[in-house]
């Protein structure tokens, strides 16, 4: 089982123009007998802009972990989760 994250943001400002964006990652998690689980995964953030006459591109490599619970009895079934960004390397 995996969890699928994507993600992405745009500035767009007084002549501050950026844009990034993580294609989809699957991050592969492993439940406990308690209901726990985590997992880890990692992706790259394509990035593009431009600010004061020059451009700029740049690609971010990051790890994610995440982490949470599962319950689910007869009254409810839900998925808690977290989700960590370690610092880029």
């Amino acid at each position: 089982m995996a969890i699928r994250y994507s993600g992405s943001n745009k500035i767009d400002m007084a002549g501050i123009n950026h844009s990034s964006e993580l294609a989809p990652v699957d991050i592969p998690i492993a439940f406990n007998d308690d209901g726990t689980y985590t997992g880890d995964g990692e992706g790259a953030f394509l990035a593009g802009g431009t600010a004061a006459g020059c451009t700029e591109q740049s690609t971010t490599k990051v790890k994610f972990r995440v982490s949470g619970n599962a319950t689910e009895t007869s009254k409810e079934q839900a998925l808690h989760l977290e989700l960590e960004y370690p610092a880029p390397r």
